[in-house]
């Protein structure tokens, strides 16, 4: 999965003024952690960094003072042996040609707006460091280089695949993993599956966590690619709150230009809980969701932007659509029938 980490130098592995050497010494730490999971680092810069030392001795280039920490090191400064300068795409594109590396293996560490836009511009997933102050809301922040190193370890190497998938088209369906509290064969996850519930149920788990997880899932695995829009499915009431991923699907978006549109669909009239039904001993079929739920004609941009004046998703266009636990698989199926609808004109039920 993740062979190679392009770091940024500004306000990422030190800033100018006196180096913080408490800091320097745990983000070195995070190199070593990095190579030592066969995931190289690798630094980008539109200049010659140098550290100069009070006491007189002689100054050092930046790739010096790192070389004596980690060995030899692939350096990249723009300009310089062919290496174009940030944020253009073609400096990523450069160093994955370089390395032999394709954007699904490389994760972009960055601070600044420049950092961003390079890692937009190169499709790679922006980690977006802030442990010398924040440089660009975009991205996914992480506060310490323990933080990444936790990132990296949990969920860009420590995981190989999606738990189970189904491909049928229309339908593609991708879990990441079993929700049981009860069964046994599933007793190790159960703290797993609790945090799950916790989150999306409750609001007390880490969506951090789980925002991270989808996120590293769909980039890693490549399905990134084929994504233009994405969506949460919506709860079973019209008052039901937004997802609370929501900040982190807005956060993937941004990162990797597929739109976040939060109300695409709309639950219009409240629907039953299948899990609510079984309890009482009965069931709930596909009408359940096909008679309560809408395409929404006029959407929002993302958090808190503005409203499309036309239905945004056109013919050809896919969309990642996100729901917290599959019980029956109502919802998957009122996403087929609604994926073969058209553009709805008017505020009107779908179906």
């Amino acid at each position: 999965m993740l062979k190679g980490a392009i770091f940024s130098l500004h306000d990422v592995l030190a800033k100018a003024g006196p180096i913080d050497a408490d800091l320097f010494t745990e983000t070195v730490k995070l190199l070593r952690y990095l190579k030592s999971r066969n995931v190289e680092p690798v630094f980008i810069s539109n200049r010659v960094w140098t550290v100069t030392y009070k006491d007189g001795s002689p100054s050092k280039s930046f790739k010096e003072v790192l070389e004596a920490q980690l060995g030899p090191v692939s350096y990249y400064i723009g300009g310089q042996n062919g290496m174009p300068y940030k944020p253009y795409a073609a400096a990523t594109a450069h160093i994955l040609a370089d390395k032999d590396w394709t954007s699904r293996e490389v994760i972009y560490v960055g601070n600044t707006d420049s950092d961003m836009r390079t890692a937009q511009n190169g499709n790679i997933l922006f980690v977006n460091v802030v442990w010398h102050g924040e440089g660009s809301p975009y991205g996914f922040q992480f506060e310490s280089p323990l933080d990444v190193a936790r990132f990296v370890d949990c969920l860009c190497v420590g995981l190989n695949s999606w738990f189970w998938t189904i491909e049928d088209s229309p339908l593609r369906v991708y879990a990441l993993a079993p929700f049981s509290t009860l069964s046994s064969q599933y007793l190790q996850a159960h703290a797993y599956s609790a945090s799950a519930w916790a989150t999306a149920k409750d609001g007390a788990g880490d969506a951090a966590f789980w925002g991270r997880l989808l996120a590293a899932r769909v980039y890693f695995s490549g399905l990134v690619d084929e994504i233009d829009y994405i969506t949460a499915y919506p709860g079973h009431s019209p008052d039901s709150k937004p997802t609370v991923i929501a900040e982190a699907l807005n956060i993937f978006g941004q990162s990797l230009r597929a739109r976040y549109i939060p109300d695409l669909l709309l639950r219009h009239s409240k629907a039953t809980k299948s899990q609510t039904a079984r309890a009482a001993g009965s069931s709930v079929g596909i009408d359940n969701q096909l008679s309560t739920i809408m395409l929404n004609p006029n959407p929002l941009k993302g958090l808190g932007g503005d409203t499309y004046k036309s239905f945004p998703v056109r013919k050809h266009k896919t969309v990642l659509l996100v729901d917290d636990f599959c019980t029956e698989g109502n919802s998957s199926k009122q996403v087929v029938r609604l994926s073969k609808r058209r553009v709805p004109k008017s505020s009107a039920s779908v179906g």
